[in-house]
C-alpha cells in the first residue's frame, strides 16, 4: 500500500505550477482527513549515539534485549546477505531471468513448431523436476523452473500444451493426496503451491481427452513410419521414425501415469483394477523411454553458479527464486533423466504391491502389510496412496465399512470373545452390545493412529511409536472393564466359559507391538552403543517378546475354546454330536515368528554377557554418564503403561544378577546357552511356511552366529580379549557376531588386551609385565596425547625426556617377554603382529 503524503510534500515532489494548486484543494482535504487516521511517527536520528555506543563493547561483547536472546539471533534471516537471503541469489548472475512471455518475445523460448528432440527433452526434464519435487524440494525450484508450465494456455504446439496440462494436473492431484494424508514431515513433502494455477479450469476428462487426441495423432505417424519389408529405407527415416514413437510413448506414459492415479482416488477401491491395469502398461513402456533418453535436447555446458544449474530451453532455475521465502538459500539438486525414470520404475512397483491390499481379509493381516512396506522406505506418494486407500475420508475401511465392523471382524480372528460370537448367549443382549460399541468406539483412534505411524518416515516413526503407547494403556483399562462386566453376563448362562482378558488381550497385543518397535527402531537408526546391548536385548528376551509369546498362546488357547463350544443359540433343539474338525482358526504362525525373535535375542543377550565375563565387552566409564541413567532413557515411554510393567533399573541388575545361580555359570556355558538359543531360532524359522524374503536372511544369520558361538565354545580365540564386532549389513535388527583380529584394532585397545592378558597370568614375570603394560599405557595417554596414523602413534608433542622415558620402559618391557611385546621408539610404537 503506498504510503499517503501531506500536500506540501507533493508540491514539492510533482513541481506543480501555482495554476493547478487550486484544482488539488478538494484531493488535499481528502489526503488530510485520511491522514489523521493514519500513525503518526516522530523519526529520531539515533546514528552517531548508536555508533557511539556500540564503540564501548569489546571485541565479543553482545547486547540484547530480553525479547530477543540467542535463539532469536541464530534464527534470524539478516536480509540482503546473500548466504542469508535466498531471494538474493538472482544479483549474484549476470544474465537478466525472463518469464515465459519475455522469452518469447525474445525468441529464446518457442511456443510453436517445436522439433521431436525439444519435446522429449522438454518431458524428460519435467519428469526429473517432477522426482525432485516428491523427493522433498520445492516446486518453485523444481517443476516450475519449467517457463511452459506458468501459462500452458499460449502455447501454440499442440503436444507441448496438452503435456504441460496434464502435468500440472499431475502435480495438483499429488499434492492434494499427499496433503490429505497427513503422514508426511516438512522434511519430506513441500506441499506450497507459491500461487502458480494448476489447471484447475480444465476437468480430469477433458485433459486427458486432449492427451488421448495427440498421443493417437503420433500413434498414427510412428505406425505409417514404421520399416516395411523389403523397404530400403534412409538413415534419416528411421531417425525420424524413433523421434516420433519417442514422443508417443512419452505421451502414453504422462497419461497412463495421471490416470492411474486418478483410479487411486475413486471411492470404495473401485479403481484399483483399472489401476492394476495402467500401472501394468506403464512397466511396459518405462524400457522404451530409457532407451531413448539420449534422443532428447541435452543441458547446456555453459558454466553456472551453484544454484543456477544448465538447463534446455524453457527452463529457468531462477525464475521463482523472489517467491521463496527470507530463509536460507536451499541448493536443489534436479536429479538425472535415467535416474527420474528408474524411480518411477520403483514407484509403479511400489504402487502394483499396495493394491491388493483390500484382499489381505483382517485388520491385522494389513498392519503387517503396512509394516513390511514401511521397511522398504516407500516414497512419499506411495505410502500417502496407501494410507488413503485404507481409509479415506470418509473415515470408513476402504470406503465400505466402519471403522467398528472392521475391528469386530478382526477381534473374532484374533481371539473370539464370547461377546462377538453368535454361539454365545450374551451376543444378542443389548447391554453388552452397548458396551462392546462403546469399546470399539473408543478404540477407532489409537487402531487408525497405528497405521498411520507406519505411513511417517522411518525416523519419525519413533517418537509416535512413544507417544501412542499412553493412548493404548488407557485402552487397556476401558478393556479390562469391560471384559469384567461381559464376564458377569455371562457366568449367569454359561459357567464354564470366561470373558475375563479377551478384549484386554488384544489390546495388550497391539500395546506390545507398540513397544517392541520402538525398541527394535533404536538398532534401525544406530542409536545403541555397543555396551547397551545387554540391557536391551535383556529387555526384548525376558520381558517384551516374553509376553508377546503368552499372549498370542492365551489368544490361541481362546480360539480354541470358542470353536469347541457349544451353541447356546440353538437352545431347546436336539443337537447330534458333530464330527471333530481340523482348526479353521489359528496363530501358529504368528506364535512361531515371536518365539524365534525371542530366541535371537535370547542368544544375542547371552552371547553379550558371555564377552562382558571374559573381558571383551567393557563398559566405558562416563564422567557426566551411567549405565542407569542411559537404562532409564532407552525405556522411558514404557513408565506410561501398566502391563507390563515397566522393570526399572534396580530390578534389572536383580533380575540379570548371575549371582543368583549356584554354581555361577562359567563363560563357556554361557556362550553354550546363546548357541542353543540360535539353534532353536533357526529350527523355528525353518518350520514357518511360507518362508519370506526376510525370514530366509535371519535364518542365515542364525546359521552363522550359531557357528561363530559353537567355535567361541570350542576354544576358538580364548586367549584372545578383543571385542567382537556386531554387523548389521545384512539386517538392520539381527547382526552377524564376528570376532575381528586385534591388528585392526586402535593401539590403546590392543595395549588394554595385552594388560587383560597378563592379568589373568600369575605367574611373577607376567604381574611385571602387566605393570610395566599400565605404565606404558599411562605414559601413552597422558595429556599430551598420540596421534593416530596407520595403527601407530607418533609422539610429536613430547619432551625428548619423555620419549627416552617412553624408549627404557619399551626396552624393559621386551626384555622379560620373549618373543618382544611391542616394537618401536619413543617416537613411534606398534604392537607386534603375533599378539594380534
Amino acid at each position: 500500500m503506498s504510503k499517503i503524503l501531506p500536500r506540501k510534500i507533493y508540491d514539492e515532489q510533482l513541481d506543480l505550477p501555482q495554476s493547478q494548486e487550486s484544482s488539488l484543494n478538494m484531493a488535499s482535504e481528502i489526503t488530510e482527513q485520511v491522514s489523521v487516521d493514519q500513525p503518526k511517527y516522530n523519526w529520531v536520528d539515533i546514528t552517531q549515539e548508536f555508533f557511539s555506543a556500540s564503540s564501548q563493547l569489546q571485541l565479543g561483547e553482545l547486547v540484547h534485549t530480553n525479547m530477543f536472546g540467542l535463539f532469536e539471533a541464530m534464527s534470524a534471516i539478516e536480509m540482503m546477505d546473500p548466504k542469508m537471503d535466498a531471494g538474493m541469489l538472482c544479483n549474484q548472475i549476470k544474465r537478466k531471468v525472463l518469464t515465459l512471455e519475455q522469452s518469447v518475445e525474445e525468441g529464446s523460448v518457442k511456443i510453436s513448431k517445436l522439433d521431436h528432440c525439444e519435446l522429449i527433452g522438454i518431458m524428460d526434464s519435467s519428469l526429473a523436476c517432477l522426482v525432485t519435487w516428491i523427493e522433498g524440494h520445492s516446486l518453485a525450484q523444481t517443476v516450475f523452473t519449467n517457463l511452459y508450465l506458468h501459462n500452458p494456455y499460449i502455447i501454440e504446439d499442440r503436444c507441448l500444451k496438452c503435456f504441460c496440462i496434464v502435468m500440472l494436473k499431475t502435480v495438483d492431484l499429488i499434492r492434494e493426496r499427499i496433503n490429505r494424508a497427513g503422514t508426511v514431515e516438512e522434511e519430506d513433502f513441500q506441499p506450497m503451491s507459491y500461487g502458480f494455477r494448476m489447471a484447475g479450469d480444465v476437468s480430469d476428462s477433458r485433459a486427458l481427452g486432449m492427451i488421448k487426441e495427440v498421443e493417437e495423432e503420433f500413434g498414427k505417424i510412428s505406425k505409417n513410419t514404421r520399416p516395411k519389408a523389403g523397404q530400403d529405407r534412409t538413415v534419416l527415416q528411421e531417425t525420424q521414425h524413433q523421434l516420433v514413437t519417442a514422443v508417443h510413448i512419452r505421451l502414453k506414459f504422462f497419461r497412463l501415469f495421471y490416470s492411474a492415479l486418478l483410479s487411486f482416488v475413486k471411492e470404495k477401491c473401485e479403481g484399483l483394477q483399472m489401476a492394476q491395469k495402467q500401472l501394468s502398461q506403464i512397466v511396459e513402456i518405462l524400457p522404451a523411454i530409457i532407451s531413448t533418453i539420449s534422443f532428447g535436447v541435452q543441458e547446456e555446458s555453459s558454466q553456472a553458479s551453484k544454484n543456477d544449474y544448465p538447463t534446455i530451453p524453457g527452463f529457468e532455475p531462477l525464475i521463482n527464486q523472489r517467491l521463496l521465502p527470507p530463509t536460507f538459500p536451499r541448493y536443489t539438486i534436479i536429479k538425472g533423466r535415467l535416474e527420474s525414470v528408474n524411480y518411477i520404475k520403483i514407484l509403479v512397483q511400489k504402487l502394483q504391491s499396495i493394491t491388493v491390499v483390500p484382499e489381505l481379509g483382517s485388520l491385522h493381516t494389513i498392519l503387517e502389510f503396512f509394516m513390511e512396506f514401511s521397511r522398504s522406505s516407500p516414497c512419499v506418494l506411495s505410502r500417502s496412496l496407501l494410507q488413503l486407500m485404507l481409509i479415506p475420508p470418509n473415515r470408513r475401511v476402504f470406503g465400505s465399512q466402519s471403522v467398528v465392523d472392521s475391528l469386530k471382524d478382526t477381534i473374532r480372528n484374533f481371539i473370539s470373545p464370547p461377546g462377538l460370537s453368535p454361539k454365545s448367549s450374551i451376543y444378542n443382549h443389548a447391554q453388552a452390545k452397548e458396551y462392546i460399541d462403546a469399546l470399539l468406539t473408543r478404540a477407532a483412534r489409537p487402531i487408525c493412529t497405528l497405521f498411520q505411524i507406519t505411513g511417517h518416515n522411518r525416523a519419525r516413526q519413533r517418537d509416535k511409536w512413544a507417544h501412542i503407547l499412553d493412548d493404548l494403556s488407557n485402552l487397556q483399562e476401558e478393556a479390562d472393564k469391560v471384559d469384567a462386566y461381559l464376564h458377569t453376563l455371562l457366568v449367569q448362562t454359561e459357567r464354564n466359559r470366561s470373558h475375563l482378558a479377551c478384549f484386554g488381550t488384544w489390546v495388550l497385543y497391539h500395546t506390545l507391538n507398540a513397544m517392541i518397535n520402538y525398541t527394535l527402531s533404536g538398532f534401525e537408526l544406530e542409536l545403541y552403543a555397543t555396551f547397551e546391548y545387554h540391557y536391551v536385548y535383556w529387555y526384548l528376551y525376558e520381558l517384551l517378546y516374553a509376553w508377546m509369546v503368552s499372549t498370542l498362546h492365551r489368544a490361541d488357547s481362546f480360539l480354541l475354546d470358542a470353536e469347541n463350544a457349544p451353541d447356546m443359540s440353538q437352545k431347546g433343539r436336539s443337537s447330534k454330536k458333530s464330527k471333530k474338525k481340523k482348526r479353521a482358526k489359528t496363530l501358529a504362525r504368528e506364535l512361531t515368528i515371536a518365539q524365534a525373535y525371542q530366541q535371537m535375542f535370547g542368544g544375542y543377550y547371552k552371547a553379550v554377557v558371555a564377552f562382558q565375563l571374559c573381558g571383551k565387552l567393557k563398559e566405558p566409564k562416563f564422567k557426566f554418564d551411567n549405565e542407569e541413567v542411559r537404562y532409564s532413557h532407552r525405556f522411558a515411554p514404557f513408565s506410561t503403561v501398566l502391563t507390563p510393567p515397566m522393570v526399572h533399573y534396580a530390578q534389572y541388575k536383580e533380575m540379570s544378577d548371575l549371582g543368583r545361580y549356584d554354581p555361577l555359570p562359567t563363560t563357556q556355558e554361557m556362550f553354550g546357552a546363546a548357541c542353543k538359543c540360535f539353534c532353536q531360532a533357526k529350527e523355528l524359522l525353518d518350520s514357518i511356511t511360507p518362508q519370506t524374503e526376510e525370514i530366509q536372511t535371519i535364518i542365515k544369520i542364525a546359521k552363522t552366529n550359531f557357528v561363530v558361538m559353537k567355535l567361541v565354545v570350542g576354544g576358538h580365540k580364548e586367549d584372545s580379549l578383543d571385542p567382537p564386532e556386531f554387523d548389521f549389513t545384512q539386517h538392520n535388527i539381527f547382526p552377524i557376531i564376528k570376532l575381528i583380529q586385534a591388528s585392526s584394532l586402535p593401539l590403546w585397545e590392543q595395549l588394554n588386551a595385552l594388560l587383560y592378558r597378563f592379568a589373568r597370568n600369575k605367574s611373577c614375570t607376567a604381574i611385571i609385565c602387566s605393570k610395566l603394560l599400565y605404565i606404558l599405557w599411562d605414559c601413552l595417554y597422558n595429556e599430551a596425547g598420540p596421534v593416530l596414523r596407520n595403527h601407530t602413534y607418533a609422539y610429536h608433542n613430547r619432551s625428548q625426556t619423555d620419549r627416552d622415558q617412553t624408549s627404557r620402559w619399551i626396552q624393559l618391557l621386551n626384555t622379560l617377554s620373549t618373543p618382544s611385546l611391542v616394537t618401536g621408539t619413543g617416537k613411534t610404537l606398534k604392537i607386534k603382529s603375533q599378539y594380534c
